[in-house]
């Protein structure tokens, strides 16, 4: 141990080395959990909005109104000219791409 000059020095800089290795490994995932925590919570409240406006329509006997907010566009379309209102509901997710959800009812 007398003559170690350097060693200490050369065992810290590959510890630092392999933390910084494990830390890019992992900042990238968690970047990529958050972002899919958004888009499935982005995606629960479009849900949330596409259900209630049908079953308002569905409750009442009134036309349905194609709404644009800030975040999310709704549309309404007959489905193959029969009794069916097929409802979407746009939204931007997290990566400021449009994902459409469609659901229908009679």
């Amino acid at each position: 141990m007398r003559n170690s000059n350097g060693y200490i020095f050369l065992e810290t800089m590959v510890a630092f080395v392999i933390c910084l290795i494990i830390v890019g490994t992992i900042l990238p995932i968690v970047h990529e959990i958050k972002n899919d925590r958004a888009n499935l919570k982005n995606r629960s409240v479009a849900l949330h909005h596409l259900y209630e406006k049908l079953a308002s329509y569905l409750d009442s006997d009134e036309g349905v109104s194609t709404e644009i907010t800030d975040e999310y566009r709704f549309n309404w379309k007959n489905a193959d000219g029969s009794a069916k209102l097929m409802g979407c509901i746009e939204y931007k997710n997290v990566e400021g791409s449009y994902e459409a959800i469609c659901d229908s009812v009679e």
